[in-house]
């Protein structure tokens, strides 16, 4: 049985109503696709695709369950090469580029006139990496029509954006009244904050070389 575009669709339909992602809804849509074409027609296409569904996976439920499965697969196994990349980072040529990094951010901070809102700066500066690249795994996701726009990959990204959060607030945290302005600054050594800002630029170090290789989300459907 080869289905025909309006059928096409009907089952893209189905899945993303079904699906939350995209990987899993091109995963799921070539392989019912594919056992439908296998398939003689001797039924109609919903009794037939509906056929499939819960014998190679279980039904709509059954779906769901491996889609959750194989997004945490993809997640371990990125959290897995996030680390790897962070520690490699300590490598040349990386590490090349972090000490000259905090050579300059301890200069910085040595300074006497810097300030907590310039500190701010300095962080911002080191976060706008991840930032722009989420936006770019966003805009390189290609919108496909009936199909989920949310990409597990993207959901990876989104996560690590959480980090250099955590990160600072557990610094702002540490110390009492640090609410009060500059005063969380003026007891921090400049070791400390040097220190931060290391930290933040090698989580976007490893966000830019995970990039590179594995948040790249491309993929079509026919």
């Amino acid at each position: 049985m080869k289905p025909n575009q309006h059928q096409k669709l009907l089952l893209q339909q189905y899945l993303s109503e079904n699906l939350k992602y995209r990987e899993t809804f091109a995963e799921f849509y070539d392989h019912i696709l594919s056992a439908l074409e296998a398939k003689a027609v001797d039924a109609s296409f919903e009794d037939s695709v509906w056929k499939i569904i819960n014998e190679d996976f279980g039904g709509a439920q059954g779906m769901r369950l491996i889609e959750d499965k194989y997004q945490q697969a993809i997640f371990v196994e990125m959290r897995r090469k996030y680390i790897a990349n962070a520690v490699g980072n300590i490598k040349l040529p990386w590490i090349i580029l972090l000490i000259t990094f905090g050579v300059f951010a301890y200069y910085f901070v040595r300074q006497p006139g810097f300030t907590f809102p310039e500190f701010l700066v300095l962080l911002f500066a080191v976060r706008i990496v991840p930032n722009l690249l989420h936006g770019v795994i966003r805009l390189k996701s290609p919108y496909i029509y009936g199909s989920p726009k949310r990409s597990i990959k993207q959901g990876f990204a989104k996560w690590l954006n959480f980090i250099p959060g955590i990160i600072i607030c557990a610094w702002l945290c540490s110390a009492p009244g640090f609410f009060t302005n500059n005063s969380h600054l003026e007891t921090t050594s400049p070791y400390v904050m040097t220190g931060l800002l290391i930290l933040i630029a090698i989580h976007s170090l490893t966000v830019y070389r995970l990039y590179r290789v594995d948040l790249k989300t491309r993929f079509t459907i026919n």
